[in-house]
């Protein structure tokens, strides 16, 4: 009885992992939830991103921070598109966030993904949610089986 509450309390604490991490990578901090006043006292802090050109060699997904020059800013800003078979990528600071998140901008095959960010160097290749998520994903698995 024992093992098996030891086991549901771990998948409880792994579930709890999962959310908090996704919160965090949704940007719902539970300091700007409660009030909306520190929401936008927080947006005149200044963070630290990545900035680089698509012609820049590093500056592709397979991210290199070598040779990266490095902005400070309200939001981080991170841009991936292509047309005619050629990808391209930015890395910005900018002080003005017209959209949450992600979005897909333009036309389909001409379009990019424009992401913003409000951490520091958020506009980096990596994405720890993902990672976090394929890690524990089998090890729940084995969690499971063993019930």
């Amino acid at each position: 009885m024992t093992r098996l509450l030891l086991i549901h309390l771990l998948l409880l604490l792994l579930l709890l992992l999962l959310l908090h991490l996704l919160l965090l990578q949704l940007h719902l901090h539970p300091r700007r939830i409660k009030f909306n006043c520190s929401y936008y006292a927080e947006s005149d802090k200044t963070i630290k991103c990545y900035e680089c050109e698509g012609s820049t060699e590093n500056c592709d997904d397979e991210f290199n921070q070598k040779g990266i020059a490095f902005c400070t800013g309200t939001y981080c800003h991170k841009a991936k598109g292509g047309a005619q078979g050629h990808d391209y990528v930015t890395r910005s600071c900018v002080k003005v966030k017209p959209h949450n998140g992600c979005m897909y901008l333009g036309e389909s095959e001409t379009g990019y993904d424009s992401c913003y960010c409000d951490t520091n160097y958020c506009n980096s290749a990596v994405s720890l949610l993902g990672n976090i998520i394929l890690m524990v994903a089998p090890l729940s698995l084995v969690i499971i089986n063993q019930i």
